[in-house]
C-alpha cells in the first residue's frame, strides 16, 4: 500500500502488501495462521519453535508478537509467553458497529481516490470472485473477500483509515472463519455483493459504493447473529471452549 510506516498502528500499508523485513514476514505469517484458526485460540506461540519453523532469528519473531498483540490477536502474558488471543464474540458485536461506518466511508473514498492501477486491480479480483462456484473452498472465499477489503483499504490513501480496518478485519475474519462452515452461506449471494461493490467504487460512484459496503458489513452482523443459534456453531465453540474462545 502507499502510506508510510513499519506497524499496521502508524502505517498498516507497508505491513499488509509485503514488507521486505524478517519481522515483517513473521508478522504476515503468524498473521494469516491465526486468522484462519491454523493457530486456534489459547495456542502457545513460542518463540524458538517460530524462529525454526520459519528459518529466522528470534529477534524478528519477538518483534512480530509484540505486532501481533497490538492488533489484538496474541496475549503476551509475563512469566508465561504468547498465546493466541480468544475469539471475544460480543467484542466483535461491537466492531461491526463500528466497521459499518469506517467500511461505508473507506469505500466512498477509494471509489473517489483510487489510481487506475488500483481500479485495475479491483477489476482483477471482481474476475475471481465472479468465476466462483459453490464448490470453491470456503477459505479461498475468505481470502478473496480479504483481498477485497484490503484492495480498498488501499485505494483510500489514508494510513490511519487503513490502520484501524485492518486490525478490525482480521479480528473479524477469524470469527468468520470459525463460523462459515455453519451457516451454508450462499456463494452467489457472495459473489453478487462483492462484484457490485467493486463495480461501484471502479466507476467512482462514491455514494453507492459506500451504501454497499454497509450493507455487506450488516449482512455480516445479520449473518453472525444467525450462527450464534445455529447447534453446529456452538459445537465448534464449545470444542474450542478450553482454548479460551
Amino acid at each position: 500500500m502507499a502510506a508510510t510506516g513499519t506497524t499496521e498502528n502508524d502505517g498498516p500499508a507497508r505491513d499488509e502488501s509485503g514488507g521486505s523485513s524478517l519481522g515483517d514476514r513473521v508478522y504476515r505469517t503468524l498473521r494469516d495462521e491465526i486468522v484462519f484458526l491454523e493457530l486456534p485460540p489459547g495456542a502457545p506461540v513460542r518463540e524458538v519453535d517460530v524462529a525454526k519453523r520459519l528459518g529466522v532469528g528470534r529477534t524478528p519473531v519477538r518483534e512480530a508478537l509484540q505486532r501481533l498483540a497490538m492488533n489484538y490477536l496474541v496475549e503476551l502474558l509475563p512469566g508465561r509467553g504468547a498465546f493466541v488471543a480468544p475469539i471475544s464474540l460480543p467484542d466483535l458485536v461491537k466492531i461491526t458497529e463500528i466497521r459499518v461506518n469506517l467500511e461505508g466511508f473507506a469505500a466512498a473514498s477509494a471509489a473517489v481516490r483510487a489510481t487506475a492501477a488500483e481500479r485495475e486491480t479491483l477489476r482483477g479480483l471482481r474476475d475471481q470472485i465472479m468465476r466462483l462456484t459453490e464448490e470453491t473452498p470456503r477459505t479461498t472465499l475468505i481470502r478473496l473477500d480479504q483481498d477485497v477489503h484490503r484492495a480498498i483499504y488501499d485505494a483510500t490513501h489514508n494510513a490511519f483509515l487503513e490502520d484501524c480496518l485492518h486490525r478490525f478485519l482480521n479480528l473479524t475474519l477469524r470469527a468468520w472463519v470459525l463460523v462459515l462452515d455453519s451457516l451454508g452461506s450462499s456463494v452467489a449471494d457472495m459473489v453478487d455483493e462483492h462484484a457490485s461493490l467493486i463495480g461501484a467504487v471502479v466507476e467512482g460512484d462514491a455514494e453507492k459504493a459506500s451504501a454497499l459496503a454497509r450493507q455487506h458489513i450488516t449482512d455480516f452482523e445479520t449473518d453472525f447473529r444467525a450462527a450464534l443459534g445455529n447447534p453446529a456453531f456452538r459445537l465448534s465453540v464449545d470444542r474450542q471452549r478450553s482454548s479460551g474462545i
